[in-house]
């Protein structure tokens, strides 16, 4: 297996890509995740329980583990083997609800060959532990999701890709529907249909949720200042930020990171 130190200013990025082997009878279980795993079986069989229903996973199937979840796996034939990704960020749960997968718990794939070659290419890339080959697995972990989500259904269509996408790259920015218009040809209706169908809310606020999501994620991690924080996602001084952020949250930025254990550090 191949890892890499969290960075939690990354909108989207790979912690652990690798190739594991299970005997019969080789159990897991995770109580409240902390973290969520691609997991695609290519030898042998697994059985999965995760929300309350039980799957039989066998080679060519792909399971998700959510977090904040509980879930178990247990190796079901002689000898298994899966290839394991592992994703992180704070984008990751807004970016798995817009594209559907939030609740996909087991996928029998129609590609198995491309989404294993994806895969086995993010293990590649961390296994060059440089700067630019973990950009490029983060880039390739990104296509894979979307990937996934064709193969479960009918997926954003690339319009709505392209503005998700820019969204998660520039947090620093609060586009404007004329912008995301510009951007796309669409007009400001059909971006606003696009948003209720997929994301379930206006695109103001999905980026706003976004970026309060960053905020919480980097405040847990306690390496940035708040001060830092407010800048690296556009807010013009920290006051302005704080309100948002309370606003969104219920609570003062630094209120929460006290309450999430941390201390502010500027």
């Amino acid at each position: 297996q191949y890892a890499l130190p969290l960075a939690p200013s990354a909108p989207l990025a790979v912690h652990v890509a690798g190739e594991d082997e299970w005997k019969n009878g080789a159990f897991r279980y995770r109580h409240n995740s902390g973290i969520f795993a691609l997991e695609l079986v290519t030898e042998g069989e697994f059985l999965i329980e995760s929300g309350h229903m039980r799957y039989t996973v066998p080679p060519g199937s792909l399971f998700f583990v959510h977090l904040h979840q509980d879930s178990a796996m247990m190796c079901s034939s002689p000898y298994a083997v899966k290839y394991t990704v592992i994703l992180y960020g704070p984008l990751l749960e807004n970016l798995l609800a817009s594209l559907q997968l939030n609740e996909c718990r087991v996928l029998k794939l129609h590609h198995v060959s491309a989404v294993e070659r994806e895969m086995r290419r993010i293990g590649t890339l961390l296994g060059r532990k440089t700067a630019e080959a973990r950009h490029r697995a983060d880039v390739t972990a990104y296509s894979l999701l979307l990937h996934l989500a064709r193969e479960q259904h009918t997926p954003p269509p690339d319009a709505m890709q392209k503005i998700l996408e820019l969204i998660h790259v520039h947090l620093n920015r609060m586009y404007s529907i004329a912008d995301l218009s510009r951007t796309t040809g669409l007009g400001a209706a059909t971006i606003h249909r696009m948003f209720q169908q997929y994301c379930r809310c206006t695109p103001l606020a999905y980026m706003t949720q976004c970026r309060m999501t960053a905020a919480a994620q980097m405040l847990r991690s306690g390496e940035r200042s708040i001060k830092e924080i407010s800048s690296s996602l556009g807010y013009r001084n920290q006051l302005y930020f704080s309100a948002a952020f309370r606003k969104y949250h219920g609570i003062s930025p630094s209120g929460y990171r006290l309450r999430t254990g941390r201390e502010e550090d500027s």
